[in-house]
């Protein structure tokens, strides 16, 4: 019995003692640990259209109030050789001012031409023609008293040019504070992910005292069939976590547009269109659609308020809905994203009366995100009556059932690119019948087994 008490004692001794180093080690990892911030993210929008058009007004106008701050693209420097050209975006100060937000104005700089002599020097061209914008930009919202609480700079630098690329913003900070020295205006940039690995990006990010980090659109398709998505969130999330490292206020810039990628016959890559649907390619191109996709972006949001690094001030978005804009999200589909939620489709089909023998079938989304149109809808009526004629429209072609006596309605050709946006309306086909049978209409799975007849 000794012997047993003075093994427990000792078995207890050892166990209290690593008790008491293990309590130690895990209050030393606490309170080394870097802070966490948790709660909703203020959320701003880009509106970086070119033409103000009444769909763009209307926007800023009805949705504007939804967000911390409109950031308005205010001019865009492009480089061609040794010509440099200045192009101003003449907005609606109306209607920006009649959103009642706080706005940011922003100055988007093209590639630097390889022609270029020195273009970061204080007596350059470029320096000159982006000190001038900045001043130019800054005194037109002056004049239509709009509130301007920052100035960004949104250029894709070289990541071997940063360190230089810090003239351009200090030069930038000095027009924009001789044009506005009673009320400060921030002055950030745009910082892409690559650069976060750059010794030169801390002295950079110091310098402009905040930045936004872009993790949309990072890798170019290599072929038709081989597609990164738009963002990939996994990585964003590691990119906002790295970011964090320099101690430097920043946002996070999220998309929510879609990429239209053109392929020739061998797989290379012709081109990207994100702001129009202008097809500028051969008849021949292969085509691929590259959509920001809403549900892996409301759960980052929801991660990102749950928990993130301090340093993340906001998130901005990519951009904001115009009704007239097809190639992105609708605005019910972002205000679900916004609040963390992953929006869904809800397709219905209805059958409309058009006179006593002819019906219209129209398929409605009621959800609040795009719809796929990669169903068919099956039309059928009572025996007592008989089909005279169907056809299909909107992109739908229309089969005879010989066994059931149905009419089915079919998206024709590929239907990967094919959407019905929240809240829209499309009528997809018709039949005519003969009596005084009233047809049905549902939505299903396309029925491979079903072979085509000839339209009536």
């Amino acid at each position: 019995m000794v012997v047993l008490e003075w093994k427990y004692r000792q078995r207890a001794g050892a166990i209290a003692a690593c008790a008491v180093v293990g309590l130690g080690a895990w209050l030393w990892i606490i309170s080394h640990r870097p802070p966490r911030a948790a709660g909703p993210l203020p959320q701003q929008a880009y509106v970086f259209q070119r033409d103000w058009i009444d769909t763009v007004r209307q926007a800023v106008l009805e949705r504007g109030d939804a967000f911390s701050r409109l950031d308005i693209l205010a001019a865009e420097i492009s480089f061609h050789g040794d010509a440099i050209q200045t192009s101003t975006v003449a907005f609606d100060a109306s209607a920006v001012r009649d959103s009642h937000r706080s706005i940011g104005l922003v100055l988007r700089i093209g590639p630097i031409s390889s022609a270029a002599v020195d273009p970061f020097g204080a007596d350059s061209a470029a320096s000159k023609a982006i000190a001038a914008a900045a001043r130019d930009a800054i005194a037109a919202a002056q004049r239509n008293q709009l509130p301007i609480d920052e100035f960004q700079i949104d250029f894709d630098c070289p990541d071997s040019r940063l360190t230089p690329f810090c003239n351009w913003v200090r030069m930038v900070q000095l027009a924009v504070a001789a044009q506005s020295p009673d009320h400060p205006i921030a002055v950030t940039i745009t910082a892409l992910p690559s650069w976060l690995n750059q010794t030169a990006f801390e002295p950079l990010a110091r310098q402009a005292g905040s930045f936004v980090l872009q993790v949309h659109a990072l890798h170019q398709p290599v072929g038709p069939d081989s597609l990164s998505p738009l963002c990939d969130t996994a990585e964003a999330r590691r990119d906002i976590e790295l970011a964090s490292r320099v101690h430097v206020p920043f946002m996070v810039a999220l998309p929510t547009y879609t990429y239209l990628a053109g392929f020739d016959a061998q797989g290379k890559l012709l081109g990207l269109l994100a702001e129009s649907v202008d097809n500028p390619w051969p008849q021949a191109t292969t085509w691929r659609t590259l959509r920001a996709d809403p549900q892996a972006l409301a759960a980052l949001v929801q991660s990102l308020a749950a928990d993130r690094p301090p340093e993340l001030h906001g998130i901005i978005w990519y951009r904001l809905p115009v009704d007239s804009d097809q190639l992105n999200w609708r605005w019910p589909t972002l205000a679900a994203v916004m609040s963390g939620r992953a929006p869904a489709a809800h397709l219905t089909v209805t059958a409309q009366q058009v006179s006593t023998a002819l019906w219209e079938f129209e398929l409605t989304n009621l959800g609040d995100d795009d719809a796929p149109l990669t169903d068919e809808v099956s039309i059928a009526w009572q025996t007592d009556a008989g089909l005279v004629a169907a056809d299909g429209l909107g992109g739908f072609t229309h089969v005879d059932d010989p066994r059931s006596h149905q009419v089915l309605l079919r998206p024709a050709g590929d239907t990967s690119s094919k959407l019905l946006p929240p809240g829209e309306t499309r009528t997809v086909g018709w039949v005519r019948l003969s009596g005084s049978g009233s047809p049905t209409a549902s939505l299903g799975p396309i029925a491979r087994d079903v072979a085509a007849g000839s339209g009536h």
